[in-house]
């Protein structure tokens, strides 16, 4: 009988220099990452952001993925700052600290297709000027 275990991907980048200076109320749309070749199941995302005042404890800062499902055309919210509700995926939580956070949001479905990662801050304080990334570790299953 097999054993099934996770088989973790490299860490992406699928946001780093669009997030800088990234104003409360606005989102910052990353790069594109095709998932319809590694065809990975879930993605462990890590932000890195660091905000100079300290927002309210528990501030949210949500996170969306805009796919491309004919792998060329993106689904809107591709160059606009809100996404739809069906793009929505979870939302990290800042922690009330004017200090560089590492925030992680863990086990989020991903699309088989082409897609981008879409950052919305809504923590009421702009992100620092530089220093700012998203990543992910995509993951899917294997048999052993």
């Amino acid at each position: 009988m097999a054993t099934t275990k996770y088989e973790a991907a490299s860490i992406a980048s699928l946001a780093t220099t669009e997030l800088n200076s990234l104003a409360t109320a606005d989102a910052a749309l990353g790069v594109e990452y095709d998932n319809g070749v590694g065809l990975y199941f879930w993605g462990d995302f890590e932000l890195l952001v660091d905000l100079a005042v300290a927002p309210a404890a528990d501030a949210p800062i949500e996170l969306y993925l805009i796919p491309a499902l004919d792998g060329t055309n993106y689904s809107d919210g591709d160059g606009t700052p809100i996404a739809p509700a069906s793009s929505y995926v979870g939302t990290f939580f800042s922690q009330a600290v004017a200090t560089v956070q590492r925030i992680p949001l863990m086990g989020i479905r991903l699309p088989p297709t082409k897609f981008k990662a879409l950052v919305y801050n809504k923590t009421g304080q702009a992100f620092d000027a530089t220093g700012n990334v998203l990543r992910m570790v995509p993951i899917r299953t294997q048999s052993a």
